[in-house]
């Protein structure tokens, strides 16, 4: 049996990699394979989307499958997170929305120092003993080009037909084959799409009303606790969820509680207008008394 890695990552992240039965060496195409429409887009009491919106949206499916077959899967063991994979809510709607049995098999991958250990996937690679797809493996791109070279690994690109909503994706995000393509150029992968705005933009975001600065020419007082907000389904409604508190020096949390300067400046707003930060220029005079 040949196996084949699936990708789940605009973070690529480690996926669905696809096996199939047979001789190494050989491509793992089917010959011509029928190619898979989306349904047509449920509109009618689903979510608003926003102009310009990139992404899945809800569309008609019918199960695929009858359950007469058994998709074997190997994924990394989770105890914290998802638990027994075959008896995870999520996997019982998966098999329900398919018609697709699917079978997990979880490998403990964590060594006792905490990093990856590779050795029981590596065994099962070098032994033949290969299931129909690896989830969530962390295959590097070399790797993925070494076993689909040597016919452990399916190409996925022959079986793009069968996917409309990874076609879909690739029509939203023209780099995202450069992304999860192996050194081959070939794709062994099915990846999973992150474009998680929250997590792009939080490790620099910040907004400031320019106006009010410009007004008052002091401070903007933060809330001291990191919220992560969220768009509902309907736009207009956002969800702010307190995740982190930031402490002081003395333990007590910054929640409602204003950081006062050491040195306080008004600025001037003539002075801002003509280019002057008289803030920065007071800063800079006490650096240069140090």
């Amino acid at each position: 049996m040949k196996a084949g890695a699936l990708g789940l990552g605009m973070a690529a992240i480690p996926g669905l990699s696809a096996c199939t039965s047979g001789t190494p060496g050989e491509s793992g195409s089917s010959g011509s394979v029928p190619t898979v429409e989306l349904g047509s887009e449920v509109t009618s009491g689903g979510p608003t989307f926003p102009e310009g919106y990139l992404g899945p949206r809800i569309t008609e499916r019918k199960p695929f499958g009858d359950g007469s077959k058994t998709f074997r899967v190997v994924v990394p063991q989770d105890s914290t997170i998802v638990g027994d994979w075959n008896a995870n809510k999520m996997t019982a709607w998966f098999e329900k929305f398919t018609g697709v049995k699917v079978q997990f098999d979880a490998v403990l991958m964590t060594a006792p120092d905490g990093t990856t250990d590779m050795t029981k996937i590596n065994a099962m690679l070098a032994g033949g003993d290969l299931p129909d797809a690896f989830l969530g493996i962390p295959f590097t791109t070399a790797q993925l080009s070494l076993y689909g070279q040597q016919g452990l690994f399916v190409s996925m690109d022959d079986f793009m037909p069968l996917a409309p909503t990874l076609r879909q994706a690739m029509t939203d995000y023209p780099d995202l084959k450069k992304v999860v393509a192996a050194t081959d150029g070939k794709m062994y992968t099915f990846p999973g799409i992150n474009d998680c705005f929250h997590c792009r933009s939080s490790p620099g975001r910040a907004w400031i009303s320019q106006s009010y600065l410009d007004k008052v020419g002091m401070p903007v007082p933060g809330t001291g606790t990191a919220v992560w907000w969220e768009t509902l389904q309907n736009p207009r409604l956002i969800l702010g969820m307190p995740e982190v508190g930031f402490r002081d020096e003395k333990g007590q949390f910054m929640e409602k509680t204003q950081v006062e300067p050491d040195v306080k400046v008004r600025n001037d707003a003539k002075n801002i207008g003509e280019g002057r930060d008289q803030q920065l220029e007071k800063a800079v005079e006490i650096l240069l008394q140090d």
